[in-house]
């Protein structure tokens, strides 16, 4: 058998695995770039049925091109979503809802990284209103159709090893009164979607199975708050080290293979709650593990959404 390693490519991991998609639905939320459309390449070249979530219908364009270029028979469809507005996210729930018959796999890859401190229509911190209460909201409104499937479903959240810096602060998640980092603000929400994810996995039924990830430091689209005048690694200062950066950091295509092994591989399971980098089951540290805060969380994640959900032009 393939030895799967950091090197590893979303395609190495189809390859590996053996697994035929055949008559199966994946979705990818931000699949149109980077480990997304990796992951979408993959999802199709594997047999899927795939929906790819982007911003903007030129972009879906581009990158349906782009996943025929390598897959010629990939069975494709793009649809728009916006995590970071709820509108767009119930617009897209009940489109699927009522459009598709099945559900096999959700990949939960969308994000956004080291953004200047921003606030989305509900309010929401707009890194934790994206990566954490969007997916959340997205997550909660398929999981009624997943729930009651008669076949083997998984839902993967692609967090961060960024989770091992991060601390949940649930009386300020949106730092409305503590001074902003655009660095603590992603490492919240790289924390919280491995919190979410271990409480997703202690509620679904047994043919589910929940997974979050690390999917390797990659240099994609999400690291731009970096490079752009300004960031740390501003691209007229410090040119040089882009180029370091390239070295040591993992293509798309390897970056999105453990998001392909976390929704592919036989026998994860066992090890539903779990987390993955490099293609293999690794442990969590211990503030990632906290059940009670990840039942807190839970809880203050859908009061804050249904309380956005209520107001006037939410619906």
């Amino acid at each position: 058998m393939v030895k799967l390693s950091w090197h590893s490519t979303a395609f190495d991991v189809v390859e590996a695995s053996g697994v035929s998609l055949a008559g199966k639905t994946a979705i990818v939320t931000g699949g149109n770039t980077g480990c997304g459309l990796e992951t979408s390449k993959a999802l199709a070249k594997a047999g899927a049925r795939v929906i790819f979530t982007t911003r903007s219908d030129s972009r879906g364009t581009d990158a349906s091109r782009q996943i025929r270029a390598a897959v010629p028979d990939a069975n494709i469809v793009t649809k728009l979503l916006d995590l970071a507005d709820l509108q767009s996210v119930r617009a897209f729930s009940q489109d699927i809802l009522s459009t598709e018959g099945r559900i096999d796999i959700l990949v939960c890859n969308a994000g956004v990284m080291f953004c200047p401190q921003e606030y989305t229509a509900a309010g929401f911190e707009l890194q934790i209103g994206t990566n954490h209460f969007g997916h959340f909201a997205l997550v909660q409104q398929l999981l009624g159709k997943m729930q009651k499937q008669a076949f083997p479903s998984r839902i993967v959240i692609v967090a961060s090893l960024a989770y091992v810096a991060g601390s949940i602060n649930l009386e300020d998640l949106h730092y409305r009164h503590r001074s902003y980092s655009r660095f603590t603000a992603y490492w919240q929400s790289k924390l919280a979607n491995c919190l979410f994810a271990k409480e997703l996995a202690r509620r679904v039924p047994d043919h589910m199975t929940v997974l979050s990830l690390h999917p390797g430091t990659c240099m994609t689209d999400l690291a731009r708050h970096l490079l752009n005048p300004g960031g740390i690694f501003d691209i007229r200062r410090f040119w040089i080290a882009r180029s370091l950066l390239n070295i040591f950091m993992k293509r798309a295509d390897q970056g999105a293979a453990t998001s392909v092994y976390a929704a592919i591989w036989p026998g994860l399971e066992a090890h539903s709650g779990g987390y993955l980098s490099d293609c293999k089951i690794t442990p969590l540290q211990p503030h990632a593990c906290d059940l009670d805060m990840a039942a807190r969380l839970w809880h203050t994640t859908e009061e804050q959404l249904a309380n956005a959900y209520s107001k006037p032009g939410a619906h």
